[in-house]
């Protein structure tokens, strides 16, 4: 061959090889030269030495870069792919669900917060009569502490699912924890069903449901790279 040449080079220890003398002259390697491998799983090794890949690195970009495909009526290569990546990052949903939940547990935060400093006024609201507002006076340091757990960590998740915080996650199931637990002692221990009426007690048991439903949602976007 009068410009190319063919030969083989045995890997040793190490993975080194030893490029034959004539094929070193013919590229001017020299002893202590730096060279650049491009491999490719379907087309094998390439070796380039220095003023090959000296010179191709110091063009200018335009001529490097590989021409973009281009149809009439199609948006250039990347920009589609852009735009699919900025829909996933701000999915609608995401919005709809972190806005409802976090309306859902304002109006929590203020049932905890009426109903703990026993104001009559809300009690009246709400129809309590006196077994109720005695349930509520006397109501264990257990139960209220899971219950501020509730709704502190289902605010924490609503607003960390609408900024794409990945603890979001975390603290939804949190909320959906300690409100089980809140469930379980009330419900089992002290008669909550019985004393304010199925309505309430159902409502609480559908929040708790919500409360899942996000901390599974959170779980699903993050997965998918949602969330940050």
């Amino acid at each position: 061959m009068a410009d190319g040449h063919a030969g083989t080079a045995r890997v040793g220890e190490k993975g080194k090889i030893v490029i034959p003398k004539d094929i070193r002259d013919m590229f001017g390697i020299s002893p202590g030269d730096t060279l650049l491998l491009l491999a490719d799983v379907g087309k094998g090794i390439a070796v380039l030495p220095p003023r090959r890949w000296r010179s191709a690195w110091s063009r200018p970009s335009s001529e490097s870069r590989p021409p973009q495909r281009s149809t009439i009526g199609e948006r250039p290569m990347g920009q589609a792919e852009q735009d699919r990546q900025r829909r996933a990052a701000r999915p609608w949903h995401l919005w709809v669900v972190g806005l409802v939940l976090l309306a859902l547990y304002l109006v929590g935060a203020r049932d905890y917060m009426l109903t703990r400093t026993l104001n009559q006024g809300y009690f009246g609201e709400q129809g309590y009569g006196p077994a109720q507002i005695a349930y509520f006076t006397d109501y264990p340091a257990i139960p209220a502490i899971f219950w501020t757990i509730n709704i502190a960590a289902g605010l924490a998740a609503a607003v960390l699912l609408l900024f794409r915080s990945r603890r979001a996650t975390l603290a939804a199931l949190i909320a959906a924890t300690s409100q089980l637990c809140l469930l379980v002692i009330t419900f089992g221990f002290m008669d909550r069903w019985a004393i304010l009426g199925p309505r309430f007690s159902l409502i609480d048991i559908g929040v708790w449901v919500l409360t899942v439903g996000l901390w599974l949602y959170c779980h699903a976007v993050h997965r998918r790279g949602v969330l940050r």
